[in-house]
């Protein structure tokens, strides 16, 4: 617990807020979750980015300690769903700055987290993978829908009215229809 303190404090005194306090923000109404999802997501992409194994193996292992300490801050009781002044829950962070599909499957673990939060262009993180047709990503996204929840539904439908305006879309459009079919069926 004491990395995490130290953690927490590195982060936390930027803007002189209590340390010690999970859900702090910083100037940017970012969290130390957020910081931390970013981070590992910054990581990943590195380490798609090089070809140079010991250099991939340093960033894996920097985007894994990154991710423990997400893990950390959520078991302390970080909410998952926490907006920044941008209104971007830590999911949103992770695929809009890099499309990191291995930091989304580890944080889509997390309980309670919700993919149906929307951004300050009222956009939730289906229709923001939907719309950049990020198939790999919205499997896992729509593993976390529950179909008997109405604003679950009108997320996934939502989604695919947007996929079918979207002409680069298509491959998203069809995954929302088949699970909007589901639950029909």
């Amino acid at each position: 617990m004491q990395d995490l303190n130290d953690f927490l404090s590195r982060y936390s005194n930027r803007d002189g807020k209590d340390p010690l306090r999970i859900d702090s923000k910083n100037n940017k109404g970012e969290t130390p979750l957020h910081f931390a999802v970013f981070q590992a997501g910054c990581y990943e992409q590195k380490a798609h980015e090089t070809s140079i194994i010991t250099t991939k193996n340093s960033y894996i292992n920097l985007c894994k300690i990154f991710l423990s300490k997400a893990k950390k801050l959520v078991i302390a009781g970080a909410n998952i769903n926490e907006k920044s002044n941008a209104e971007t829950t830590a999911l949103i962070v992770a695929f809009l700055q890099h499309k990191a599909t291995n930091t989304i499957k580890y944080i889509l673990k997390f309980p309670h987290i919700d993919v149906t939060v929307k951004n300050k262009e009222q956009l939730t993180a289906l229709e923001i993978v939907a719309y950049n047709n990020h198939t790999g990503v919205l499997a896992l996204l729509l593993e976390k829908v529950n179909m008997n929840s109405r604003k679950h539904v009108k997320a996934v439908n939502d989604a695919y009215q947007l996929a079918k305006e979207t002409p680069s879309s298509q491959d998203a459009k069809k995954l929302l229809k088949q699970k909007l079919k589901a639950r029909y069926n």
